[in-house]
């Protein structure tokens, strides 16, 4: 599935979704004839074999050219096998390689080298192996399409000769080039050093897009990342209520680790796919890393927070806090781990209705358990202001006087309306009584756009909400829409 999907973004990316034959087959005939003979005109009169054929026939045989693509280690065309068609490489790269060799002694990416003449003769089988390195383009002419052109019998004669000689000529070449070789060592040193044999030892070392090591690391980067989404919004909103405890300091140091081992492993370690085409080369990976993804890689793995902490005086507290949300900018990056996730179990049969659901409904949950922690936080910003702290106990029970001081400390927010209708406790509520409240308004608004029994009460709160109605709507729309 990997390699298909891979195919047709490359595909797109070369063509646009185009199919070439098809819309060549579309066009009148004056402007088909005229839009071929200018991509490969010009590559039929530099074939030598079609010197010989005059000048509608070499027409004729442009137009009968078909298009097509190899992906990387395919084989074009095999020694001693019979074919049927001739390959001229348009764009991409090739090795070419014989039994009497034990390396690819030659390369090739010239537009207009063409492959498998051979097979235009009717009893040749190929004298080389052709491999494709990477995504190749090729125009294709078919043995029975070549027959049918050169219809005068001397004609095809002359050019069938002409391909034999070309074809003795090339084995010919070969046999001296594997005699060199067996007689010099040093060219062959040489030769290998050209082909590049150190970096395909090097590549090796390198972790492919589509392995399923690079998978699981990956599940582990998208488990981390799902905590942390969880996690800060939740610290951010409720840090007055509970402190960091030691436990949670070493899961945030070791997300950190990861998120750093993985800045080194894209880095320099794994390959990447870049329009259509797997790219390898170590040099190539390090720029496009540093072009792409390294900034906000690096903005998300540093820990600013902390930093900051250190630097920064105490009044600075909830700029430092708020610098944890920078983490959240790894999430994005890891939604295609879900989506391999389900093309590796849709290739091994399971059925992804079930699991598509539960992907639905933990996003929409996460946005609301968002939604919630700011709700509660637009509350808990105001009663920063409420000069509470002073109000005196004495002549008032214990129990009273605390009710009096949750009423004013949430003054004028939904808590204290919570606190009157009885759904919180006098004291205000623990921290898990005030999420399940929050998270309580933020679902049904979030979902069905519809306000429960927890209601904003002050003009912030009022904007917060309005906000993530129109938010819900969206949400909703895109729902059934899709």
């Amino acid at each position: 599935l990997e390699k298909v999907l891979r195919y047709y973004n490359f595909h797109w990316s070369r063509q646009g979704g185009i199919i070439e034959n098809e819309a060549m087959d579309k066009l009148p005939t004056t402007l088909s004839f005229s839009v071929a003979s200018h991509i490969n005109g010009s590559m039929i009169e530099s074939t030598p074999f079609f010197s010989r054929c005059d000048q509608s026939t070499k027409q004729i045989i442009v137009t009968a050219l078909q298009s097509r693509v190899f992906t990387p280690l395919d084989i074009i065309a095999k020694e001693g096998d019979n074919g049927f068609e001739m390959f001229f490489l348009q764009r991409g790269r090739v090795t070419i390689s014989t039994s009497q060799m034990s390396l690819p002694v030659i390369t090739s990416s010239s537009k207009g080298d063409f492959f498998g003449e051979c097979y235009l003769l009717d009893s040749e089988t190929s004298c080389e192996t052709v491999t494709a390195c990477v995504y190749c383009e090729f125009y294709v002419l078919s043995q029975d399409d070549f027959k049918e052109i050169v219809e005068s019998a001397d004609e095809r004669l002359s050019v069938q000769n002409s391909v034999q000689h070309y074809v003795n000529q090339k084995k010919s070449r070969y046999q001296k080039m594997a005699r060199n070789l067996t007689l010099r060592p040093k060219c062959e040193r040489l030769l290998k050093q050209k082909m590049g044999e150190k970096p395909r030892l090097s590549s090796m070392n390198l972790i492919l897009p589509d392995s399923k090591l690079l998978l699981l690391w990956d599940t582990v980067l998208l488990s981390s990342c799902s905590f942390i989404a969880w996690a800060i919004p939740f610290r951010l909103a409720f840090q007055s209520e509970m402190e960091m405890s030691h436990f949670d300091f070493v899961i945030d140091l070791v997300i950190d680790s990861f998120f750093l081992f993985d800045m080194v492993l894209h880095f320099r370690f794994i390959a990447f796919i870049q329009n259509g085409k797997l790219v390898t080369d170590i040099n190539k990976i390090k720029r496009h890393y540093k072009a792409h993804k390294l900034r906000l890689d690096l903005i998300a793995a540093v820990p600013l927070d902390t930093i900051a902490r250190l630097v920064l005086p105490s009044r600075f507290a909830n700029f430092v806090d708020s610098l944890k949300l920078l983490k959240l900018i790894r999430l994005g990056r890891q939604f295609h781990t879900v989506d391999r996730l389900f093309r590796e179990l849709l290739d091994r049969g399971f059925n992804l209705a079930p699991l598509r659901l539960v992907e639905f409904l933990s996003g929409v949950v996460l946005i609301a358990h968002w939604a919630g922690c700011g709700f509660y936080a637009v509350a808990r910003w105001k009663n920063r202001y409420q000069e509470c702290a002073g109000k005196e106990s004495s002549g008032l029970e214990i129990s009273k006087w605390a009710s009096h001081h949750a009423e004013c400390l949430w003054s004028d927010t939904w808590i204290e309306r919570q606190i009157r209708k009885g759904k919180l406790p006098t004291s205000g509520g623990a921290t898990l009584q005030l999420y399940i409240r929050s998270f309580n308004w933020a679902l049904p608004t979030l979902v069905v756009v519809v306000i429960g029994d927890v209601v904003p009460v002050s003009s912030n709160e009022t904007l917060y909400a309005f906000i993530w109605m129109a938010i819900g709507v969206t949400i909703n729309a895109a729902i059934i829409g899709n």
